[in-house]
């Protein structure tokens, strides 16, 4: 069968974006209008058949408080009457992770769960408003095709984006072959090292924006297959790491230096992440198929974008958002 039942959330992500606001709250209890930025993605996954729920989260001295906040607000809810029958068809597992290492290295530690299944990966820092659930649009696609599959947006200004982006040939409506993909980052990194070079060579480079406005939006299904190339890419990590630490030590030798606790070595232990992986099958001349949603994508990642996906949810909330568009109108902000 090409179904995908199970899905792994990712509630492990760095939250430096938010210091001082999550001090003692996980950035996915945050709320968007009267709903915790959690509550949106869980029922994004029921809502797409999803039976099973693999939570990884992060778990430090620092963190544990507010780890154990986030899953005590899904076990208490299904206790509850009211939640009952949202919740009899979907079970909730939890993995910990002492260190954070990437969305490669979060899926990872769900293999035992997913076994040799296909499943689905959402990322809470991606929120969608849409008819039909985001996640449910790609499983759709993907009981035909049975290939790994992502979900896009076209955006407006590519060369302000900070996320990952993809080249791609358009198969059909909406539809897309994905031909690389990459971080724009390092586009923006290459196009500045393209103008300087250029410059000391005394031409006149222009300032190109970026070749494709297709960015991967947080929601993927994916095949049994990306085990084998995670695997690879951990090893071939694992390796770099050894490397980067001989050399480390060597230098720190040389200098008759002391090593701090926060050296480069040991830093460098991000896992290659899914966007990554999956251009590593492209690469081997796999197929990997993005499919451009239909709907509002709102993303979380920075607490600006956060605090705007709070006042979209809040004004077109059915009990609130009247009274709030008229006190905005009062004070001559709307």
């Amino acid at each position: 069968m090409n179904e995908a039942k199970k899905a792994i959330i990712i509630a492990d992500s760095l939250e430096n974006n938010y210091f001082p606001l999550l001090k003692i709250l996980r950035k996915e209890l945050l709320p968007l209008a009267d709903r915790p930025i959690i509550d949106f993605i869980v029922s994004e996954a029921m809502d797409s058949e999803i039976e099973k729920i693999i939570f990884v989260l992060p778990l430090t001295f620092f963190s544990e408080k507010k780890v154990r906040g986030l899953k005590e607000f899904f076990e208490i809810s299904k206790e509850e009457k009211q939640e009952e029958e949202r919740f009899k068809n979907v079970s909730f597992s939890y993995i910990f992770q002492h260190l954070f290492k990437g969305d490669g290295s979060a899926i990872m530690k769900a293999r035992n769960y997913i076994k040799n299944e296909n499943f689905a990966v959402l990322s809470p820092n991606d929120v969608f408003d849409s008819k039909i659930p985001c996640l449910s649009q790609l499983k759709r696609i993907f009981e035909t095709a049975n290939k790994p599959i992502v979900a896009l947006k076209k955006i407006s200004n590519a060369q302000f984006f900070s996320g990952t982006l993809v080249s791609a040939e358009k198969i059909s409506n909406n539809l897309y072959k994905i031909k690389e993909i990459e971080n724009a980052k390092d586009i923006e990194e290459r196009q500045q090292k393209n103008i300087k070079r250029d410059k000391c060579a005394g031409k006149n480079f222009p300032v190109n924006k970026f070749s494709s406005d297709l960015a991967i939006t947080g929601r993927y299904v994916l095949t049994p297959e990306i085990w084998k190339y995670l695997k690879t890419g951990l090893s071939n990590n694992a390796e770099a790491r050894k490397a980067t630490k001989q050399e480390e030590k060597i230098s720190i030798i040389k200098r008759r230096e002391i090593p701090l606790s926060g050296t480069n070595a040991d830093n460098i232990g991000l896992a290659p992440s899914i966007p990554q992986i999956l251009n590593a099958m492209i690469k081997d001349g796999k197929m990997v198929y993005g499919y451009e949603t239909s709907g509002e994508w709102l993303n979380c990642d920075k607490q600006i974008d956060w605090l705007k996906a709070n006042l979209y949810f809040s004004l077109k909330h059915p009990k609130y958002g009247s009274a709030l568009r008229a006190f905005l109108k009062e004070h001559g902000l709307f």
